[in-house]
């Protein structure tokens, strides 16, 4: 493939996104990416700002790993049930909420409140990314090559964006209110897409 033929598929890529509907999907799963990608990068600093062990923050980490596992199967089963903009859309939802109460329970936060508002927020996360890598390839099945591009970049791209952000806002604003106005935005994000599938 040539390079001319490859910026014209790129560029009716990004037209097919933009006129199908797909845009506002897509951003929201931007949007909870960049949360996730806040979390993957401050969360160990904020469990010890908890006060938390780096033995804790460990076996935190390798626990919720193996639970997720085989729940992440369970769930990547039951989003092939529905339709590409309702998983991303509720998915933003869960993460959303559960994003909120972790910001919200800072003060009283212990391991188990932590484990079950993390696996809620992978959850979320996942089923927003199924959605959004189901979306692109059913509006873009005629460009699988860049779909698959465009889908591969989404995490890299919104991991440095969080540590660009996270690094700015973290001093003035704190982890509490971060994780509160992040799973905020994400929230009704979703309850707005939601409302987009249904009309």
């Amino acid at each position: 493939m040539t390079i001319k033929k490859s910026s014209k598929n790129y560029l009716r890529v990004l037209e097919t996104i933009s006129w199908e509907n797909t845009l506002p999907f897509v951003l929201i799963s931007f949007f909870v990416l960049i949360l996730a990608g806040f979390n993957n990068t401050f969360f160990v600093l904020f469990l010890k700002n908890l006060g938390w062990s780096q033995n804790q923050i460990l076996f935190f980490n390798s626990l919720i790993s193996l639970v997720f596992l085989p729940i992440s199967i369970w769930i990547i089963k039951q989003v092939a049930r529905f339709k590409s903009e309702i998983n991303v859309a509720k998915g933003s939802q869960i993460a959303g909420f559960f994003s909120i109460l972790l910001g919200g329970l800072v003060s009283i936060l212990n391991f188990y409140y932590a484990f079950f508002i993390m696996l809620g927020t992978y959850i979320g996360g996942l089923m927003t990314g199924a959605g959004r890598s189901g979306l692109l390839t059913t509006k873009l099945r005629e460009y699988p090559e860049e779909s698959a591009a465009v889908d591969t970049v989404f995490s890299p791209l919104a991991t440095a964006v969080s540590a660009l952000i996270g690094g700015l806002i973290i001093g003035p604003l704190g982890y509490s209110l971060i994780f509160i106005f992040g799973g905020f935005l994400i929230l009704i994000s979703g309850i707005l897409g939601k409302k987009l599938v249904k009309n």
